[in-house]
């Protein structure tokens, strides 16, 4: 089954147990060419300890 074009995409966060947020994206299109740049972590970047400290 072939969904349509822009086919509206529903997600359900639990943010906690009385709490979900609804996330509706209605003209989704899937890209195939993420440029690196999106995944380069920058130079000046500097990890919080504290942030995660049970990790």
């Amino acid at each position: 089954m072939k969904l349509p074009v822009g086919f509206p995409v529903k997600i359900d966060i639990p943010i906690l147990p009385t709490v979900t947020a609804c996330i509706t994206f209605q003209d989704f299109q899937f890209n195939v060419e993420i440029p690196d740049s999106f995944f380069e972590i920058p130079s000046d970047y500097q990890e919080d300890p504290m942030r995660f400290p049970d990790l």
